[in-house]
């Protein structure tokens, strides 16, 4: 691989459908990769390195799967969650280190239907959510109900710059103002990923909301402690 590669023609495929639906696998650690989401990422890992070799040399597609243990060098399939996303790469750096700097595009949502392994690669053949939420009533209350306590939380929180709220007033597709707030929200991967699990939008949102309430309230404990103390 040469050292920089800017990958062309990234917007030959428009739509999600026309994405092969087996794909090389990037297990991913502590961490969690969500749709709409821009990310550099770095690759060191033999079995990882070659997933990169093999997408950029063909569709430039892989599957960011976070793994249950991060303390697994070489994670098997059973030790991987079974909702992913698929992205696509973009642009991979190799560093002087040996590293590679891979910047991935988060594309949508991916529910593992099998996993396979070939020359010591992790491939899996997935189902993606490409389901367009219909337009209720519903589901704007809870769009709007979240956001308002998306905006109270980051106002609360000392590690969220402010600027989060700007970028989140620019958003206009629910499903997209979802997995921005989930990727805010200090939460452990499996938190996070137990909410991401989730299929259905407004199911995601319910979630949501409850997660937001419970954290908001642990912000206000512990002003109130600091401003005793």
């Amino acid at each position: 691989m040469k050292d920089f590669e800017e990958i062309e023609d990234v917007d030959d495929i428009k739509k999600v459908e026309d994405i092969p639906t087996r794909l090389p696998v990037l297990p991913l650690r502590d961490s969690l990769i969500l749709p709409y989401m821009l990310f550099p990422i770095l690759v060191g890992r033999e079995q990882s390195v070659e997933a990169v070799e093999i997408a950029a040399k063909s569709d430039k597609f892989v599957l960011l799967i976070a793994q249950k243990d991060s303390t697994i060098e070489d994670p098997e399939k059973d030790e991987l969650y079974k909702v992913g996303t698929v992205a696509r790469i973009l642009q991979v750096l190799k560093l002087p280190n040996g590293l590679l700097k891979v910047l991935v595009d988060g594309i949508a949502q991916a529910f593992v239907r099998k996993f396979y392994g070939e020359k010591g690669i992790i491939y899996a053949e997935y189902s993606p959510n490409i389901a367009s939420p219909r337009k209720e009533n519903a589901l704007d209350a809870y769009v709007k109900h979240a956001g308002q306590l998306f905006r109270e939380y980051v106002r609360s929180s000392r590690d969220i710059p402010p600027e989060t709220i700007m970028s989140f007033e620019n958003m206009e597709q629910a499903d997209r103002k979802f997995y921005y707030i989930l990727a805010n929200l200090d939460l452990a991967v499996p938190d996070k990923i137990e909410i991401f699990s989730i299929k259905n939008l407004r199911e995601q949102y319910e979630a949501l909301i409850r997660i937001l309430m419970g954290e908001i309230n642990i912000l206000k404990i512990e002003l109130e402690i600091d401003n005793r103390v």
